[in-house]
Formats: C-alpha cells, structure tokens, sequence
C-alpha cells in the first residue's frame, strides 16, 4: 500500500500543481476513521518527493485545515484492514471510512503517535516549536497512560463525564444529573459556574468551554471545561464532578432550608 500511496500521492499533487497556490505547502492526505467516531483517525501524508508520514489524529484533516480536490482511493480495502486491526489491538471495532485529498498549509493536524520518514517530522516538529504551535508536536508529550486513557474515554461517557478530543485539547463535558427539577437547574448551574471560576484560578491550565455542536450530545451542561491533551492525567476530574455536585447540593439544602 506504501508504494502504491507514494505514487498516487506524488501524481496527484504534480497534476494539480499549477491550481494550488505557491505560497503554501501541500501534502496529499489519506485518512480512514470510524463512522461511528468512537476511535483516533489514522492519517497518511506525503508530498511530492514521496515521503510519508503516519499519525494517530484526534479528528480527520479536513476538520481542521484546508482540504482541496477529494479523490477515490484505489487501495482503500488495505486501509480499512490496517484501521480495524489498530483498533481490534486496543479492543475496539470500528466501520472504517476512507477519504483523501489534498491538504494546504498551515498544518493543524495533532497527533497522538506519530512515525514516518524522520526528516519530514523533523522540519515539521521544529517549524512548530519556532512558532509555539503544538500539533504533531503534541505527540511528542503523549505517554503510554495517556495514549490509553484517550482510547478508553475516545467521545464517550464516563461517570457523568464527556470527553471530547478536539485539535491539542480535551474538552469536559459535566452533565447535569438526571432528576434536577426544573426549578432548580438555573440554580445548579449558576452554582457550578462559581466553582469553574474557583478551579480555573487555582489551576492556569484548565479553561472554561461550551458545548459544542460536534459533540452531538443532548444533555444539559452543568459546566464544560477544556485542558491540553497532556494534561489529562494531571487532575483527578471524576472526583472534582463528584466534589461540585456535593457542594452544590449542600448550598441547595441551605436554600431549601430557609424560613420565610
């Protein structure tokens, strides 16, 4: 497949040489993913002197940088064997999906693992660190645990706790638990945004978030946080959850408690 992708890869580019600006770098990309987005995006690049790189990525390329002139890929099948056997070695099954096309500079493509041809990574890696970006750089601070703990926690539930991967960052989606009555939600929510403050001061590399639209979950938020990808490990977030919603029902018993 590597051969056949080169080829494929450096043709591809040399035809659309004179409709892609000179400005930017190009790379011809091939990416296959799960449909049901429960499992790391397995990337391919390369350019036009036929070095390839391959990177475990948080989402597809075409999310997150210029995507031009999409293609059928010929070799699909291999890919698709390739992608279920990664994820069947870490315990998954995925539906693999393939895409390409070409992919124009800047690169914002992160990566979890990342191998290749060494000096392509190496003038990539430095461009980064000379501009203080963190995208295939971050694969570079991905230990074995924390590699596991974004496989295992890949967009999924977890104990009230939504993980969201997007780019370099994890975002944290707290539910709102079940049973709240409605009376009370603006209440639970106002309270919890006190305590967010209180964490973000005392912790500079937490950050406040949204829910965002791609997360493509219903549920009410009590509140979403945001943190490097690296530094997932850094905090226990299960037990602040849990610390918040004690917290936030002794106030709410104080509440209830009042005499008028």
């Amino acid at each position: 497949m590597k051969d056949e992708f080169i080829l494929d890869g450096a043709s591809y580019l040399k035809k659309y040489k004179d409709k892609i600006a000179d400005e930017f770098d190009h790379f011809y990309s091939v990416w296959v993913y799960d449909k049901y987005e429960k499992f790391p995006v397995l990337s391919y690049f390369t350019d036009q002197e036929g070095r390839v790189i391959r990177a475990l990525t948080p989402e597809t390329p075409s999310k997150v940088m210029s995507s031009l002139y999409p293609k059928q890929v010929e070799y699909e099948n291999e890919l698709k064997e390739e992608y279920k056997k990664i994820a069947e070695e870490k315990g998954f099954v995925v539906e693999p999906i393939v895409k390409s096309s070409i992919v124009q500079s800047p690169f914002k493509v992160c990566a979890y693992k990342l191998s290749g041809d060494e000096r392509l990574i190496k003038k990539l890696l430095f461009s980064e660190k000379i501009k203080g970006l963190n995208y295939f750089s971050l694969s570079e601070k991905i230990t074995d645990e924390i590699f596991e703990f974004i496989l295992n926690n890949y967009k999924k539930y977890d104990e009230g706790i939504f993980y969201f991967p997007y780019m370099n960052e994890i975002h944290l989606f707290m539910k709102l638990p079940e049973g709240v009555p409605t009376e009370w939600k603006s209440l639970y929510i106002d309270i919890a945004r006190v305590l967010k403050t209180k964490l973000i001061e005392k912790y500079d590399f937490v950050e406040s978030s949204y829910k965002l639209p791609e997360m493509g979950i219903k549920d009410h938020a009590l509140c979403v946080l945001k943190i490097p990808t690296n530094k997932i490990l850094d905090l226990d977030f299960k037990n602040i959850y849990q610390q918040f919603l004690k917290k936030i029902e002794k106030q709410i018993e104080e509440i209830r408690s009042l005499e008028i």
